[in-house]
């Protein structure tokens, strides 16, 4: 299992990106391998801590087109997307990973 961290700059106040994003909220929920999302803010940055199956399915995901939307998109800057592995055993014992996501 693989977590991939995603965080950029809007100059857009989250009024303006909300309706949108449930737009995109619907292609993110069918990407192949996410087992969830969980969307953040803080400020002027937006972004995602992303729960995938393996690496490929993260790859597939930061390389396609919807991380390369939001790179393109002229409102956004700043980009950081860091990949990290998930210690399951002890995430299991904290409620990190929930079951749900662990038995599918």
């Amino acid at each position: 299992m693989r977590i991939l961290s995603v965080r950029f700059k809007s100059t857009l106040p989250f009024s303006d990106l909300e309706a949108p994003w449930r737009q995109v909220a619907v292609d993110i929920a069918n990407v192949p391998g996410l087992l969830s999302k969980t969307w953040i803010h803080d400020g002027d940055y937006f972004g995602g801590i992303y729960t995938f199956r393996d690496q490929a399915s993260l790859d597939g995901y930061a390389a396609g087109p919807i991380v390369a939307s939001i790179v393109s998109n002229p409102a956004f800057s700043d980009f950081r997307l860091e990949q990290f592995d998930v210690l399951q055993e002890l995430s299991a014992l904290t409620r990190g990973v929930p079951a749900a996501v662990t038995s599918s």
